[in-house]
């Protein structure tokens, strides 16, 4: 990609890595940012050449970073059958074209699994109106229709910060049954600026960036996009902030199994937590309302 393109990537899904030494290169850093719930490396066409350096024969140290410093997108991996992967591999070449990928380093790939549990626990969704506030290749959006029996039996708000992501909503849109920009609106921006111009929801599902504990700022600013009685279901890190913070806000919270991301190259946890809005101002929602 250009410089341009690079510099309009937002920080949250932008930056380097190092590639560890080999016998001919030393350590060094390259550039990455997301594409399709990936990590893939980048090379900027119009910036000059530089070289990995040679190899010295000193063997670099690698710094002990916090678990934190690094959270996925995603829990688990399901293999799609050939029906389903079809709108998601028209959507993959979309969002590769006209970018030079160096090297697809590490996947965190979105469970069809979970998102279809998650639209679940966010209630029932026929007639509902409901927000993807971080929609990425739109995994969230597939379940929320699947749930809701149709992309005309509901209406989703995706909000989409990087341009190659929503240009791929729109392809996925394209290739949905029924689905138009009345069902399915796409709004580029961040969505921590995102105020009441978005308006009310009966639910929010939602998987937030996790990197130095931005998936707090994230889920609390959601909870004001409920209407009473509304529920928010999201992934987080299941980390101490994350449990200091969130799990008192949350009427249900799983911890997710430990290593249900070590077949993706990581060993982050996960929870899923659910948060229902009051029926009225001041009421606490009724016991028992998730079973």
């Amino acid at each position: 990609m250009t410089k341009a393109e690079w510099k309009r990537i937002h920080t949250d899904y932008k930056g380097t890595h190092d590639v560890e030494a080999t016998e001919t290169t030393g350590r060094h850093r390259v550039r990455f940012t997301i594409r399709q719930s990936k990590w893939i490396s980048v090379f900027v066409t119009d910036e000059k050449r530089k070289e990995a350096p040679m190899f010295s024969g000193v063997p670099a140290q690698k710094p002990d970073l916090p678990v934190e410093c690094t959270m996925p997108e995603s829990v688990y991996k399901e293999p799609e059958t050939q029906a389903q992967g079809a709108p998601f591999e028209a959507m993959r070449q979309s969002l590769d074209a006209g970018v030079k990928v160096v090297s697809a380093p590490q996947l965190f790939a979105t469970s069809s699994k979970v998102a279809r549990r998650m639209a679940d626990l966010a209630g029932p969704l026929a007639g509902k109106r409901v927000l993807e506030p971080q929609a990425g290749t739109g995994k969230l959006v597939e379940a929320i229709f699947n749930e809701a029996t149709g992309a005309d039996c509901v209406r989703v708000v995706a909000v989409e910060i990087n341009y190659s992501l929503v240009e791929g909503l729109k392809t996925l849109r394209n290739l949905t049954l029924y689905a138009n920009e009345v069902n399915f609106e796409i709004h580029q921006g961040d969505f921590l600026q995102c105020n009441g111009d978005l308006g009310l929801f009966d639910a929010i599902v939602m998987n937030p960036p996790f990197v130095n504990g931005v998936d707090i700022k994230h889920i609390t600013h959601a909870i004001g996009f409920l209407k009473p009685g509304g529920r928010l279901v999201s992934l987080c890190a299941n980390g101490h902030r994350q449990r200091e913070q969130l799990k008192p806000l949350a009427d249900y919270w799983e911890d997710l199994p430990p290593g249900s991301f070590s077949d993706q190259g990581t060993n982050v946890n996960v929870a899923l937590l659910v948060i229902k809005a009051a029926t009225q101002p001041g009421k606490p929602p009724e016991a028992g309302w998730l079973f």
